[in-house]
């Protein structure tokens, strides 16, 4: 018997019914792109219906609910993958699942692509044509059994064992002296844990000789083989999760099995949904150890870097000691120094070899060196200079090593600032684990810039001018407001008013909005005018012979003025079961939240704001929702930030109605 460990990868069987489960839901949908998350996560998503699909290579394939960060450059993998499948639509979801090898066939492109995903060990993710040959592959290879490299015909790797429906009787007979478990592995394409329900279902222990089962006994076991494969592919699923003694997730099954029945378990509707709670944490963790083990390892390699730095200053500390030492013993025997030099020069002229001088301990007549001991130290000299030259060679030394031990001791501060940030992202990684949000359900207007005013009313503004010409051309109801901000360029803004009564209070957040998206905010304005009309005022045709350009309206009769509207906006959260970034006039965002900060022109970059505005909203938030903020990425703020910009409007900026500083 085997000891139960945490699942890591899915099995044949989760395969098995996982494809029962999503095949009739992807097939006919579209791929609209392509993501690669940490840890070589692929994430297809798909339309209608907002689905993504996740494909770890060697651990799972699922449909996920959760947001996975997604880097802002996509690798080259990943661009791709999306020229060859973005826009395809899903023919079939086929395969080999026992030996966990699933087949994603796609139609368009003129031609067939196929996604192949390996759930098994050194698995890839690899895309075929239409004549099933390698087109990119996420690892290369030669081995014994396939060649995995462009233009290669795709291979499955060995098949592991006999299908279960396919195993006789004399497969066990013919085993001879192994044990049941140990036949049973090698004939079966059975994880572990399967092998040891059979051996449950039918009874053994595994330690048996095959060679000394009965008939009956050997039928037992063939009875039990097929049941399990019977129930995963026929049989209603009834999905949980299993937890160990401590209450911590440890599998996740598709159907009841008997190693489990002593557990505790936490059952789903479907599989799939199971299987996407479970790998998460498991996920996560894996992203927070690497995390950990890249900053615990650079924290040990400046730690090394500084030790070494330590021992050369003490190094160049302690030759300035010596060398000032030197010069001070060399300036104050200075006669009898140049006495011994003298006497020195006089041997070397005349040629009439080496006689013994007092105080010269050793000679370097190649470099012209001598050394001499002075008050019991021994000190190098150059012959051919005088006492005092010697000494003032020391003295230079000494500045060079004072020059050098300047720059050292510059390099040993940044040094150890690096290092106290490191052990600072250390120990804040322990303490911020990483947050998924689930996929919030996208409205239609979300497509847009929009905001509801604080009386309630939906207020859309184009994105840019393909939303802008959206906007007006679809969305536009005759009930409907429209403003335009006094700017040339500028986005529509569009009050949703079905049908009831606009105050001026929600006309003038949404002029509001019209100018803050306008260039008047590039441009540092700080208030701007803007007018609203009917629908009906609006036309894309023009005057007789005039030209008009694309993209462009006529506005025909009269224009509403609304004037001096201020250019400002802010930036909010709203924390329900998923926490929610909501942009707009401060009126309107202060109606939905009090949390949120108000952005002005300015010139810091949308990005580095972005960051800042998250930043002030969690110095004011309590712990619980500091947490939930985690989910909240730079792209979801900064979509709420004018092109050009901006700054924060610190005093007057609120959050929870308390000033942020």
């Amino acid at each position: 018997m085997i000891m139960a460990e945490k699942k890591t990868s899915m099995t044949g069987f989760d395969l098995i019914a996982l494809q029962r489960e999503l095949e009739s839901t992807l097939t006919g949908k579209i791929v609209d792109s392509v993501y690669i998350a940490e840890n070589h996560l692929f994430l297809f998503k798909l339309n209608p219906g907002g689905l993504t699909l996740l494909f770890e290579p060697e651990k799972r394939l699922h449909c996920t609910k959760f947001n996975y960060k997604i880097p802002q450059k996509p690798p080259q993998l990943c661009m791709e993958l999306r020229k060859h499948a973005k826009g395809c639509r899903v023919k079939s979801l086929e395969g080999n699942p026992l030996e966990r090898i699933v087949y994603l066939r796609l139609e368009g492109k003129a031609r067939g692509r196929t996604l192949v995903m390996e759930v098994f060990k050194r698995g890839n993710l690899m895309l075929l044509d239409e004549q099933d040959r390698i087109i990119l592959s996420t690892r290369y290879a030669a081995m014994k059994d396939r060649r995995i490299a462009r233009g290669e015909a795709y291979r499955e790797m060995p098949h592991s064992g006999v299908h279960p429906l396919e195993l006789k009787a004399s497969n066990l007979m013919e085993a001879g002296e192994e044990t049941l478990w140990k036949a049973l592995r090698r004939l079966l394409p059975f994880p572990p844990l399967y092998i040891e329900e059979c051996l449950l279902r039918s009874g053994f222990k595994g330690d048996e000789k095959t060679s000394e089962l009965r008939g009956d006994e050997v039928e037992r076991i063939l009875q039990a083989v097929k049941s399990i494969y019977i129930e995963h592919t026929t049989h209603p699923l009834e999905p949980m999760i299993i937890l160990d003694e401590t209450e911590e997730p440890m599998d996740v099954v598709p159907r009841p099995l008997r190693k489990y029945w002593k557990n505790r378990s936490v059952r789903y509707d479907n599989f799939n949904e199971a299987l996407d709670e479970y790998f998460l944490k498991l996920y996560q963790k894996e992203v927070e150890d690497k995390t950990v083990r890249a900053l615990e390892y650079e924290r040990q390699r400046i730690t090394r870097a500084l030790e070494e730095q330590v021992r050369e200053r003490e190094l160049i500390e302690s030759q300035i000691l010596q060398h000032l030492e030197s010069a001070r013993l060399i300036q104050e025997n200075a006669l009898k120094i140049d006495e011994a030099l003298e006497k020195l020069r006089r041997l070397i002229e005349a040629e009439e070899g080496y006689k013994p001088i007092p105080g010269v301990v050793q000679l370097d007549l190649k470099n012209r060196k001598a050394l001499l001991e002075v008050e019991g130290k021994n000190i190098w000299l150059t012959i051919t200079s005088t006492a005092y030259r010697n000494a003032g060679a020391y003295y230079q030394e000494v500045k060079k090593l004072r020059r050098k031990l300047q720059g050292l001791n510059e390099s040993l501060e940044a040094m150890k600032n690096r290092l106290t940030r490191v052990e600072m992202s250390v120990a804040e990684s322990q303490e911020n684990k990483p947050i998924l949000q689930v996929k919030r359900s996208r409205q239609w207007y979300e497509k847009f810039r929009w905001f509801r005013s604080s009386e309630g009313f939906l207020v859309l503004i184009g994105r840019d001018a393909q939303t802008n010409r959206q906007l007006i051309e679809k969305y536009v109801e005759p009930m409907d407001i429209v403003l335009h901000a006094e700017v040339h360029g500028a986005p529509f803004a569009v009050i949703k008013t079905e049908g009831g009564k606009v105050g001026e209070d929600t006309i003038r957040q949404a002029a509001a909005a019209a100018v803050s998206y306008s260039k008047a905010w590039r441009e540092g304005l700080a208030s701007a005018d803007a007018y609203w009309v009917h629908p009906h005022q609006l036309s894309r045709k023009p005057p007789s012979g005039e030209y008009m350009a694309r993209g462009s309206y006529m506005i025909y009769g009269r224009r509403n003025p609304v004037r001096g509207v201020e250019l400002k906006l802010a930036i909010g959260v709203v924390f329900d079961d998923q926490v929610q970034v909501v942009g707009g006039p401060p009126e309107a965002v202060a109606k939905a939240t009090n949390r949120y900060v108000t952005i002005v022109p300015g010139r810091l970059k949308s990005g580095k704001l972005a960051k800042m505005v998250i930043e002030r909203l969690k110095e004011r938030c309590p712990q619980d929702d500091k947490e939930k903020l985690k989910a909240v990425t730079v792209d979801e703020v900064q979509a709420y930030i004018p092109s050009g910009g901006g700054a924060l409007e610190n005093r007057r900026t609120r959050v929870e109605g308390k000033p942020v500083n």
